[in-house]
């Protein structure tokens, strides 16, 4: 994970606001661009409900679409048990037959 990348482009003052927990330990970094601009790193396991629309609008705005694999309901133990396996790619999001077809478009 490129944090000090992502502290180069907060604005003075800015915070970075870490929501869920990395799969690696992070990489050491310099003190320095903190003092310098005067920026933080928190975390969050859900951001707070201004951070989370802000997060949707930028999203819609940008056309950022998350990455998932679409599993049907009927379906789901199966889905847990591949999670539980480390075979999920990225997220399950579990629909109902029905609508199925219209998320996948």
């Amino acid at each position: 994970m490129p944090i000090l990348g992502y502290l180069t482009m907060l604005k003075p003052g800015g915070k970075m606001v870490m929501v869920g927990a990395p799969e690696e330990p992070l990489p050491p970094f310099p003190i320095f661009p903190f003092i310098m601009n005067n920026v933080s790193i928190g975390g969050s396991a859900i951001g707070s409900p201004k951070d989370i629309e802000e997060m949707l609008q930028l999203a819609a705005k940008q056309k950022i679409n998350g990455w998932i694999q679409t599993r049907s309901m009927k379906d789901a133990n199966e889905a847990v048990i591949d999670m539980e396996k480390g075979n999920a790619r990225y997220r399950y999001c579990l629909v109902n037959e029905k609508n199925l077809g219209e998320l996948q478009n």
